[in-house]
């Protein structure tokens, strides 16, 4: 059963989104729309993604990416993750995209975005316990740089 949740973001969300990162965690996934009209799909940290409030993200995204000039283009996402047994979408505006630098020299772009509206998928007979997952390789290398943008993403400003 599908349902909207107006335009703020639910606990659920939020404590999923603002966990720290880890070696292994769930992927959340950013959908735009391509230039040929189909959904394409991004695969983004929790290192990634900030939440300063219940109404707005902040994404951290390779600045050349295809999601990126989607964005650029439509000023529209939408986030897709699972949380507490239940599939979340986060439909947002984007409100600015700006280059940073994100630990060492990388540099990234961090998109801004306004929550339109978010759904809430459930179903009464199952719970969803799988999302999308990753693992990271060499995360002594990795999850120091992600801890350190995590922080400035989540900043309240």
């Amino acid at each position: 059963m599908t349902r909207s949740l107006g335009a703020v973001l639910p606990q659920a969300v939020m404590r999923g989104l603002r966990e720290e990162p880890s070696a292994e965690d769930q992927a959340t996934l950013v959908i735009t729309d391509s230039v040929r009209g189909y959904p394409h799909v991004t695969h983004l940290s929790q290192a990634q993604i900030g939440v300063p409030d219940a109404t707005r993200l902040r994404l951290a995204m390779w600045p050349e990416s295809t999601a990126v000039e989607n964005i650029r283009r439509t000023s529209r996402l939408a986030l897709y993750r699972i949380d507490e047994a239940a599939a979340y979408t986060v439909h947002a505006r984007c409100m600015s995209i700006e280059a940073h630098e994100s630990s060492g020299d990388v540099e990234l772009t961090w998109v801004e975005g306004l929550v339109v509206e978010v759904w809430e998928d459930t179903v009464p007979y199952a719970d969803l316990v799988s999302p999308v997952r990753f693992r990271l390789l060499a995360p002594e290398q990795v999850l120091p740089a992600w801890s350190a943008l995590k922080v400035r993403l989540d900043a309240k400003d």
